[in-house]
C-alpha cells in the first residue's frame, strides 16, 4: 500500500526545524555576547589589578624612601649628638706610624752622631716614642727627640727620628717645627716644609724620616731640647692631581726624607 505524505505534518516539521535553528542562532548570539562580556570583565579586572599593583609599588617605594630618609636623619642626628658630646668630628684614619728597624736606626745614628756608642743608640731606640697628638683638637703629630740636643744660633742639626709612616695614597705628611720653638727661637726646617709622600714608606731605607733644622735666632737664643720632648710636628693633608696626570714611576731609594 502506497503511503501518502501529509502536507500539514511536513509543514509542521519544517516550522519546527526553522524554530530550532532560530533558537540555536539566538543561543549562539547570546553565548557570544556573554563571552564578550566575560572577556571585557576579565580585561577590566586585569587593568584594575595592574593599577592596584602599581599603586602598591608606588606606596611601598614612598614608604621605603621615607624610611630611608628617616634612618638617614636619625643617623645624622646621632652623629651630631656624638659630636656635641665629644666635642669633635670623626676624623679620617688614613695613616699609622712605625719604628724603623734597629739596624737602620743604628746605622743612621753612627753616621750622624759618631760620639754615641752602639749601646747608647740602642737605648735610644728602645726609648723612642711614636708621634702623637698632644690634645684632642691638635692637628699636628709631635715628633719626639730621640736624644737631647742643644742648638746655638746659626747651628744646624740633622736628626734621624727612627720613625716611618704608612699612609693611604692621595695623602701627604707635612713637617714643621713645633709652633712654640719656631715662635720663641725662629727654629726652622732647612727645606721650609718637610714633605713625606705615601710611597716613601716603601723606599730602600724603610721610609726613615730625617729632620734637618736650623736655629735662625737673631736674638742670640739657644734652643735646648730634652730627650723625648717634641721638637717638630707632622700634619696629614689630602691632595689632588691634574686630569692629564700620568705619573707611573716608583720610588726606590732614600731620597725624599725631610731636610735632605
Amino acid at each position: 500500500m502506497k503511503k501518502t505524505r501529509n502536507p500539514d505534518a511536513c509543514g509542521a516539521v519544517m516550522q519546527s526545524g526553522a524554530a530550532g535553528r532560530g533558537i540555536a542562532k539566538v543561543r549562539r548570539k547570546r553565548t557570544g555576547k556573554n563571552e564578550k562580556e566575560r572577556k571585557e570583565r576579565e580585561k577590566q579586572k586585569e587593568q584594575e589589578n595592574r593599577k592596584n599593583r602599581k599603586e602598591r609599588k608606588r606606596t611601598e617605594k614612598d614608604k621605603n624612601g621615607k624610611n630611608r630618609k628617616e634612618r638617614k636623619n636619625k643617623k645624622r642626628e646621632r652623629k651630631r649628638k656624638r659630636e656635641r658630646k665629644t666635642g669633635r668630628k670623626r676624623m679620617k684614619a688614613i695613616a699609622q706610624f712605625f719604628k724603623v728597624s734597629r739596624e737602620l736606626f743604628l746605622e743612621a745614628m753612627r753616621e750622624e752622631f759618631p760620639q754615641y756608642t752602639d749601646t747608647d743608640i740602642l737605648d735610644m731606640y728602645e726609648s723612642l716614642e711614636l708621634p702623637g697628638r698632644a690634645t684632642r683638637g691638635s692637628a699636628g703629630y709631635d715628633f719626639h727627640a730621640p736624644f737631647a740636643f742643644s742648638l746655638p744660633p746659626g747651628a744646624t742639626i740633622k736628626i734621624p727620628t727612627g720613625v716611618r709612616v704608612k699612609m693611604e695614597e692621595g695623602w701627604v705628611l707635612e713637617l714643621y717645627p713645633r709652633s712654640g720653638l719656631g715662635f720663641k727661637y725662629r727654629l726652622q726646617m732647612n727645606n721650609t716644609v718637610g714633605i713625606i709622600d705615601s710611597d716613601y714608606y716603601y723606599s730602600d731605607n724603610e721610609g726613615h724620616i730625617f729632620i734637618k733644622m736650623t736655629n735662625d735666632s737673631n736674638e742670640g737664643k739657644t734652643v735646648d731640647v730634652a730627650q723625648g720632648a717634641g721638637f717638630a710636628q707632622g700634619i696629614f693633608l689630602e691632595y689632588g692631581i691634574t686630569v692629564d696626570d700620568d705619573a707611573r714611576a716608583q720610588r726606590n731609594g732614600g731620597l725624599g726624607s725631610t731636610g735632605m
